[in-house]
């Protein structure tokens, strides 16, 4: 995401909300532009789903916001998967399911790992 104004880069909408809650002539042009626009940068559910942005842990050192796929990218596909049923269990109204989900994905690598199977 680029701030219209000053052309600065930002990587995710957290950090660009940090930047406009910062610089008062960034937020004023943004907020011009915002209003025409038709949809809400608050819930972005393509790019940025709020059940993988929810998170309260950010970067020690810009403290933009670390979202789900910040982790998951660097990771296998089950091992991935694993974390996302994790991180989102609390926000998408069945925990107890994305758990579930999680273990079979854990379950899979030791699998693809050759271990034994973690008994259920």
């Amino acid at each position: 995401m680029i701030c219209t104004y000053c052309n600065q880069y930002f990587p995710t909408i957290n950090s660009l909300t940090t930047h406009l809650g910062a610089n008062n002539a960034c937020r004023e042009f943004f907020s011009k532009e915002i209003n025409d626009a038709p949809f809400s940068l608050a819930e972005d559910p393509i790019n940025h789903p709020v059940h993988y942005t929810n998170a309260q842990a950010s970067c020690p050192k810009c403290k933009a916001a670390v979202e789900c796929i910040d982790v998951t990218r660097h990771l296998n596909f089950n091992l991935g998967n694993a974390i996302k049923y994790i991180w989102r269990c609390d926000s998408k109204g069945n925990p107890e399911k994305d758990l579930q989900k999680a273990i079979w994905y854990l379950q899979d690598e030791i699998k693809r790992r050759g271990h034994k199977e973690v008994a259920s």
